[in-house]
């Protein structure tokens, strides 16, 4: 993976954990508790809740 595909994707994360879970400015959580949120993310695409994001791969 090319860095930049890498830094795109992760502002697409932060992005969603922004959007997602009403957090202002995931960039600035440490890296434990941003990996929890994107975890949180992840199971709500999974179990469908978050609409047409099921099997979310990032």
């Amino acid at each position: 993976m090319h860095f930049s595909d890498t830094k795109d994707n992760v502002l697409k994360m932060d992005a969603m954990i922004s959007h997602f879970l009403h957090i202002p400015f995931p960039e600035e959580l440490p890296d434990t508790v941003w990996a929890q949120k994107w975890a949180q993310v992840k199971f709500l695409a999974d179990k469908g809740i978050l609409g047409n994001f099921k099997g979310l791969q990032l």
